[in-house]
């Protein structure tokens, strides 16, 4: 019979939720992390059924690890109770009403309030604050049984570094607290990995297979640690360009009409008659390595009354393009030609106007570059402090015209100033500077060295910390030079090979990106065949008048007997 009653005891607890004994709890509650130096809000909450026995005072020992942290402050949240004994670590603490008119009614009531500091040395992980030995006293005093418990806090690592770094094709000095590196890849993609050194943060970014522009290319890795805080590491790859820049034509004509064709000019005007109503374009590339833009290829056009503008565009294998604009007048049947140009029929002419589009000067107020005129295009980098370049230049002809546009508001990165010469018949040069503003606290390169220098048909046994060479050439005008630098950022601008005779001094000079200059001086030595040729004819010359001389003094001597 017992047994049977126990049985229904049991079922009728379970089916109709009768409160197990000690389900009332006096434990800590509120933040559960926080970071190093965080202020954190912690309770001591009592927790009861609606059941219970309502409650007029509760104490208890609160324990904490102070290593971790450190109490700031603690304050009653009890209107009309007494604290009896305050918080401290490992201590009893006591909060009641002995009028028992301010009871404890609510399922939950924040008793104590406080405020921990997690101190700046404490170990990453969970750490725990406690409620141990509690008690509580009902409406009338008498005890309640009452259990305690504890609260987890984590503090968040703020560890935000990588312990490991790899670039495909490339070679770092990694160190966790570099966060920034520079370096040169031949090639057209690289794989960035990198590892955390904290398995709770989180990695981010250019992670994986990245393909490379030539030039400059910039890749960012962020780690953030599991408080928040971030890290940022940069990537800073160079993809030399090894693919010819040059762009240009080695001859330009017309059917009808005459130009006077510069490689360096690319604009050109002129007039035919009225009876030409088409006209063939032929242009040869300078570089096999370049390649007309379809649809702008040397081609047959049909001309309107007016004007018309035909367009010849060159890309070179870096893919820069170059556009040579003919402006061809075609005139009225009434209006006769008055220009340069030359068909069947003579034509009255104007005045010719000078095509000079040549810079004699060019200097910039940061960076530095070798000046020539016949060279188009240079290479400067400059800090990042710098936002503007002053530009100074003067055209080789009074007449001719300049503007100049790109040099303010430079962007970190590549930035193209250009200066464009317009001459007095209108022909046009355009001058390009190419501008890398490097990046907050990048370091500028120093290195002004060649990694080779070869000179066609010649043998001069290179290296790059000879400064002078000296080679026996024949007849030639100009030599073909070409080079590669040991730091791909580094530019290069060649003086002096043209027009060579003996004693010529042909400079290459390398500029690294900090200004660093190194000057490598060929010495031509020439022999003048022309001058050998004359003394070699006048030799002769001589030989032969005293062979006939003397055979005319012996055809004498016979006459005479």
């Amino acid at each position: 019979m017992k047994k049977k009653l126990m049985i229904f005891v049991t079922l009728f607890i379970f089916l109709f939720g009768i409160n197990s004994v000690n389900a009332m709890t006096l434990k800590p509650s509120g933040a559960s992390s926080g970071k190093r130096g965080d202020e954190i809000t912690l309770y001591i909450t009592l927790n009861r059924s609606s059941s219970e026995k309502t409650v007029s005072a509760v104490d208890g020992v609160l324990s904490y690890d102070s290593n971790v942290l450190e109490l700031v402050s603690s304050s009653n949240l009890m209107t009309g109770w007494t604290q009896f004994a305050g918080i401290s670590n490992g201590s009893s603490f006591g909060y009641g009403n002995l009028t028992f008119d301010k009871l404890i009614t609510s399922t939950s009531q924040n008793i104590v309030k406080m405020t921990f500091k997690i101190n700046s040395s404490a170990n990453y992980g969970n750490t725990t604050v406690s409620v141990s030995n509690p008690s509580a006293t009902d409406e009338v005093g008498d005890s309640i049984a009452v259990s305690g418990g504890s609260h987890n806090v984590k503090v968040l690592s703020d560890v935000n570094t990588l312990s490991n770094l790899t670039i495909s094709n490339g070679t770092i000095n990694f160190n966790e607290n570099t966060t920034e590196y520079n370096l040169t890849i031949d090639s057209n993609s690289t794989n960035i990995s990198a590892t955390k050194k904290d398995s709770s943060s989180s990695i981010s970014g250019d992670i994986g297979n990245n393909s490379l522009n030539y030039g400059l290319n910039t890749f960012k890795i962020t780690v953030t640690s599991e408080s928040g805080k971030s890290k940022v590491y940069t990537i800073n790859i160079t993809r030399p360009d090894n693919r010819s820049k040059t762009n240009t034509l080695s001859s330009l004509k017309l059917s009808n009409g005459k130009i006077d064709f510069n490689k360096n000019t690319t604009s050109y005007n002129v007039a035919v008659k009225n009876n030409i109503s088409s006209i063939k374009v032929e242009a040869s590339l300078t570089d096999n390595k370049s390649s007309f833009v379809s649809g702008y290829e040397p081609r047959t056009v049909n001309l309107n009354v007016g004007n018309n503008s035909i367009e010849i565009k060159v890309i070179a294998e870096n893919e820069e393009v170059k556009t040579y604009t003919i402006n061809v007048t075609r005139k009225d049947v009434d209006k006769p030609v008055e220009n340069n140009s030359t068909n069947n029929e003579p034509v009255k002419e104007e005045s010719k106007k000078s095509n000079n589009t040549n810079l004699s000067e060019l200097k910039l107020s940061e960076g530095t570059l070798v000046f020539d005129k016949e060279k188009t295009e240079y290479k400067v980098t400059v800090a990042y402090n710098i936002e503007k370049i002053e530009v100074t230049t003067k055209t080789e002809d009074e007449k001719a015209k300049f503007e100049i546009t790109g040099n303010e508001e430079l962007k970190v990165g590549e930035n193209i100033i250009s200066i464009k010469v317009t001459a007095e018949d209108d022909s046009e040069k355009e001058y390009k500077i190419i501008v890398i503003r490097k990046e907050e606290n990048a370091n500028l390169s120093s290195n002004s060295k060649l990694r080779s220098l070869t000179i066609k048909d010649y043998s001069i046994n290179f290296n790059s910390s000879v400064y002078n060479y000296t080679i026996k050439i024949g007849n030639e005008d100009r030599l073909n030079i070409t080079y590669t630098t040991a730091d791909s950022k580094s530019d290069v601008t060649i003086t002096g090979n043209e027009n060579l005779e003996n004693g010529s001094i042909i400079k290459v000079t390398v500029i690294a990106e900090d200004g660093t200059t190194t000057i490598y001086k060929i010495n031509v030595e020439k022999n003048n065949t022309k001058n050998v040729v004359i003394i070699s004819v006048m030799a002769f010359l001589l030989v032969a008048l005293v062979v006939l001389s003397i055979i005319l003094i012996k055809s004498r001597k016979k006459q005479t007997f």
